[in-house]
């Protein structure tokens, strides 16, 4: 396995709105590695906040619920579980909004990586691809309407956020970002810094290339906070 993250505030931000995790956890079932990604709405307040609120919640849920849960393969326990942590912290951050007059939000990227498999969760518009084989995907489309955001996780009650399972093969990875990060970017950008396949990239250098990419966006006019999340099948057995 092989993992990385990136996080820096952007050039016209006061306070960094992105909020992420990345844990890799060894267990008795085997190695599992957990990622989440959340940017704070700008133009709200305390976009900061939900976004933090948010992944605090989701590791509460990782060592909680969905750790026991995939050790013991049970995918469908694990899904519900991480599921009702979003609806709880939807409702929850509704009726902070609600109680200070203002409202809040924040998107989401969540995926979990266990012996091959993942399960991934999407709200809003940052970004979920699978870095593959032979090519990047967006796993989720963006949840835009001409431009304007149409779902989230906080004070509007839209559409609830997309769940997917799906497998890695060796040498493939998932990408969690906001759209600081990738904005920009093109998708064979990804997959060519981000290993071609290759699946052979060591944490200190995925880390440097995530930064790199960061800093390629910068340079294309992305002036948003930015954070990433990588988490990968590596092809040979030392992972």
């Amino acid at each position: 396995m092989i993992t990385a993250y990136y996080w820096k505030k952007g050039g016209s931000s006061v306070l960094n709105q992105d909020s992420l995790f990345l844990l890799r956890l060894r267990t008795g079932a085997g190695e599992m590695a957990f990622g989440a990604v959340c940017d704070g709405i700008g133009g709200w307040e305390a976009g900061e906040k939900a976004s933090g609120y948010l992944t605090e919640r989701l590791m509460e849920c990782v060592y909680r619920s969905l750790v026991p849960a995939l050790a013991k393969n049970k995918w469908k326990i694990a899904s519900n579980a991480a599921y009702r942590t979003l609806y709880s912290a939807r409702e929850a951050l509704c009726a902070y909004g609600s109680s200070k007059h203002f409202s809040l939000g924040t998107t989401v990227c969540f995926a979990c990586l266990f012996k091959g498999r993942f399960l991934a969760l999407h709200c809003g518009d940052s970004r979920l691809y699978k870095i593959g084989l032979l090519g990047t995907k967006s796993l989720f489309p963006d949840d835009l309407r001409e431009g304007r955001l149409t779902a989230c996780i906080g004070s509007v009650r839209g559409p609830m956020p997309k769940l997917r399972l799906g497998r890695l093969f060796p040498g493939e990875g998932l990408l969690l970002c906001s759209d600081g990060f990738y904005r920009g970017l093109t998708d064979k950008e990804l997959w060519e810094s981000l290993g071609a396949g290759d699946g052979r990239l060591r944490g200190e250098m995925l880390a440097r290339r995530l930064r790199t990419l960061s800093e390629e966006a910068v340079l294309r006019g992305s002036r948003d906070d930015a954070g990433a999340v990588y988490l990968g099948n590596r092809r040979d057995p030392g992972g």
